[in-house]
């Protein structure tokens, strides 16, 4: 099977606009048959301290000899000292074609140019305050002076005017910094009389709209009533500010996928086309004076805002900090990640890759990780696969260089505590679209913090990972057969594992005995225990419907005997099928 080539994505925190762009990035990804790594931090602040310097790592890591090409997704960086950083890394390393979102430019780097849906979307809220509302008296709230973004929204606010037959000077375009700061200064200007109360503002951020609109309120001035207000970005912020703001969605995700084809063209060594034309939606808030819109855009984040929170609820309902801060060594720790793995939401894969000569002398790794890392855990799913391979660091991941059948989407994260790094967790998801939530931040953060806490007695760990094979120059290390994981994937659906063990015989081509002492070397638990795991899974899933009856579950999962499954969902869930469907009851 030919070895795919591998897209390096460099990216700050993941989260709103920019988990766009990632999904984007990812459906294209697949389409292209081509593997794709996501190194990410966990934060993304302007402070410069140790345990930045710790988690800002992760971008060290990545190996440019092993890609193929590089999206830095720069603009999106809000740490200017940062982006200095890996522009300088990229210089300085990078000979692989590179796209940017902003003003890099190395020898090898595609130039993006600013997206014309920056200017767009400004004409169209500016153009909607003119045509809905009979606004002429129009200011507009601009990002940092000289910012290309923030120029290019200018010009979208000057066309709307100027193709409206209105008056406009540079008096009415105010320099902000897409904070609050700004806003709130405007505010201030407005309530004091420094500058004409205008009919309406367009803000450059939805951040500085939403912070106008507390701001002019606690002058006593409201909108819509008094002035109207929009945004621009489509964030959480602004759906759920009060009043909800009109704001734009610029279509990231096109712009994300646009960016892929453009760069997999270079690697390709095929003509690069221009950067292609995209149109987002403005969706209308009480703002401005209007009822809020239920389109799309809105509604796909208001799903994943609900489903962000349930996680977050679980990871704090969970006994996941009782249980990391009871760990004394290295096997503790490894059975807590393992126990609480299942709060990583829908995740396919994961590699938990840790420095194996961490030790209790205070040595701190802020410049670069280790030569050699160690996959303490490595996971499909629920199941454990392997444990204790050890490789050079500059291999980034064991599987990486293994033969998949099909492209995979790789997220990497620092697994740091108090300026001291740890090392690193990679995960793929089950859903190619899937990204990494505040959820998984905190279950990291968790982690890392435990790990710190046990950094006095990890000599264990290094003593853990001398006694295995590196995987240097050939493949030493006695890993899970590829027919396992292509029967896990089979076994996970609900005929299969409803059907039991005569099933997994059927799709594995082994016999009894073997199937047994593979899956008790690789995975740790007989297949017995293994479909009743994915039994009770479902059992639990469909008990939590409301009218779905107890007994119609056990039956439905694959169990023939309801005091049997009584008896294994206790054990799995600590209370019984009853108090299990009311407390998903009461949740739901």
């Amino acid at each position: 099977m030919k070895k795919r080539d591998l897209i390096a994505v460099i990216c700050p925190c993941i989260n709103g606009p920019v988990s766009e762009i990632i999904r984007g990035i990812s459906s294209q990804a697949m389409t292209c048959n081509t593997d794709t790594a996501f190194f990410s931090v966990l934060s993304d602040t302007d402070n410069e301290n140790k345990n930045r310097r710790c988690e800002e790592n992760i971008y060290s890591l990545i190996n440019f000899d092993m890609v193929s090409g590089v999206i830095f997704l720069e603009e999106e960086f809000w740490s200017e000292r940062l982006r200095g950083i890996i522009t300088e890394l990229l210089k300085e390393k990078c000979t692989v074609p590179v796209i940017t979102t902003g003003s890099f430019s190395g020898k090898n780097c595609l130039a993006s140019g600013i997206p014309s849906y920056n200017s767009d979307g400004i004409y169209m809220a500016v153009s909607h305050l003119i045509e809905e509302h009979r606004c002429e008296d129009i200011y507009f709230l601009a990002g940092p002076e000289g910012n290309d973004i923030s120029e290019e929204r200018i010009k979208g606010y000057m066309r709307a005017m100027k193709s409206h037959g209105l008056q406009t000077s540079g008096k009415c375009v105010f320099y902000g910094d897409f904070w609050t700061k700004s806003a709130e200064k405007m505010a201030e200007r407005i309530a004091s009389g420094k500058i004409k109360r205008p009919q309406a503002v367009a803000c450059a951020s939805d951040i500085m709209a939403c912070s106008l609109i507390n701001a002019l309120a606690a002058h006593g001035i409201s909108v819509p009533e008094d002035v109207l207000v929009t945004g621009f970005d489509g964030t959480e912020t602004a759906i759920m500010n009060s009043p909800p703001v009109t704001t734009y969605f610029p279509p990231l995700a096109e712009y994300g996928a646009d960016m892929f084809r453009r760069l997999r063209n270079a690697v390709d060594n095929k003509a690069v086309c221009s950067p292609g034309k995209y149109h987002g939606i403005l969706s209308t808030g009480m703002s401005c004076g209007c009822p809020q819109s239920e389109n799309e855009p809105v509604a796909r984040l208001r799903h994943d805002m609900v489903r962000r929170e349930k996680r977050l609820a679980y990871i704090e309902k969970s006994d996941i900090y009782e249980n990391y801060s009871l760990v004394k060594n290295t096997e503790d720790l490894i059975q807590a990640v393992d126990r609480s793995s299942y709060l990583l939401s829908g995740y396919e894969e994961m590699f938990l890759c840790l420095d194996r000569n961490i030790s209790s002398s205070g040595k701190y790794h802020d410049e670069k990780y280790p030569e050699k890392m160690t996959v303490m855990l490595n996971k499909v799913e629920f199941v454990k696969v392997c444990r204790n391979i050890s490789f050079r660091t500059c291999r980034m991941l064991p599987a990486l260089h293994s033969e998949r059948e099909r492209p995979d989407i790789f997220f990497f994260s620092p697994v740091q505590f108090a300026g001291r790094s740890f090392g690193y967790l990679a995960v793929t998801y089950k859903d190619k679209q899937e990204v990494p939530d505040m959820a998984y931040e905190r279950w990291v953060r968790a982690l890392s913090n435990s790990l710190f806490l046990i950094s006095g007695h990890t000599p264990q760990l290094k003593k853990d990972a001398d006694k295995v094979q590196d995987d240097i120059g050939v493949q030493t290390v006695d890993i899970a057969p590829k027919w396992i994981f292509e029967l896990i994937r089979e076994m996970k659906k609900p005929e299969n594992f409803c059907a039991g063990i005569p099933r997994m015989l059927v799709l594995s081509h082994v016999s009894s005995e073997h199937l047994s002492r593979t899956f008790r070397k690789y995975l740790g638990v007989t297949p017995t225990s293994f479909v009743n795991d994915l039994r009770l899974e479902y059992a639990a899933a469909l008990i939590s419907e409301e009218n779905y009856e107890i007994t119609d579950a056990c039956f439905a999962s694959g169990f023939s005997n309801l005091s049997h499954f009584y008896h294994l969902f206790r054990n799995k869930f600590g209370c019984s099928p009853k108090k299990y469907k009311e407390k998903s009851t009461e949740e739901n």
